[in-house]
């Protein structure tokens, strides 16, 4: 890595730009599956608490973890997930699946959604530009 060739005396001033990196959610964001270790709790901190299971939620609550607080969180459903919900349909010998939640990316450069997607290796679907039925009132040029 760039440690090597990194003077001794600018130790400090790496390790200040890489907390403030990942404090603002920066770098080391996603789910990466070689990142298991296990969080250390600042006991002087204290607990706080995260309403929701949903994307947001579970982000808050990860970054609350990184600053060393312990991290309780509430979800009201019996899974995890907010608006991202699946829903399986049984009737007879058929089975299927309807998604419930919400569905689309809008942008996925600098979108860290787009991140988790390549790290799942999820596929996404292009939207058409215009709908079928669309009606352009005005054209901007």
């Amino acid at each position: 890595m760039f440690v090597d060739v990194i003077p001794e005396h600018c130790n400090g001033l790496l390790d200040s730009a890489y907390n403030y990196l990942l404090s603002y959610g920066y770098i080391n964001f996603g789910v990466a599956l070689a990142i298991k270790d296990k969080i250390p709790v600042d006991p002087r901190k204290g607990g706080e608490t995260v309403v929701g299971a949903g994307l947001a939620g579970l982000a808050a609550a990860r970054q609350l973890m990184l600053f060393g607080f312990e991290v309780t969180v509430l979800e009201g459903r019996k899974c995890v997930g907010g608006r991202v919900y699946t829903k399986k349909m049984e009737g007879g010998n058929k089975v299927a699946t309807a998604d419930l939640g919400g569905s689309v990316l809008t942008g996925t450069l600098g979108n860290p959604l787009g991140l988790l997607e390549r790290q799942l290796s999820y596929t996404l679907h292009k939207v058409k530009d215009q709908c079928p039925h669309s009606i352009v009132l005005m054209e901007i040029p």
